[in-house]
């Protein structure tokens, strides 16, 4: 199971985003399924938007892949935006990296996420 160290709820203007820490390897149905519950939770707050942190994963799969993006839809459902950010070193030079870049919003920070999805 990945572990969430951190989710932070940041209020920047008018919208309410949630910055989403995790860490560890994103792999497997077991840390999917925990990851999608965490995401579920975030987005059924009122006009909550999602930040993805990526700096501590230190793998992801086809699976993990799956449940971020899944993440993306459950938030655009919503009209909501889930965006990622601080990708480790292994994420950006994983070969899953190129089906994140086709879906996600992509930045080197979390401060710069939140400024962006805000301004939006």
């Amino acid at each position: 199971m990945i572990p969430i160290i951190r989710i932070s709820r940041v209020e920047n203007g008018i919208k309410k985003i949630a910055v989403l820490v995790l860490k560890g390897p994103l792999t497997g149905s077991a840390t999917g399924e925990f990851l999608r519950m965490a995401a579920e939770k975030i987005l059924q707050e009122r006009d909550r938007h999602l930040v993805i942190n990526l700096s501590c994963v230190s793998d992801v799969d086809d699976n993990g892949v799956r449940v971020l993006l899944s993440a993306y839809t459950m938030a655009r459902d919503k009209s909501r935006e889930c965006v990622l950010s601080s990708l480790s070193e292994n994420i950006k030079n994983t070969s899953q990296m190129p089906k994140l870049l086709t879906v996600f919003d992509i930045f080197e920070t979390d401060e710069e996420a939140t400024n962006i999805v805000a301004s939006r």
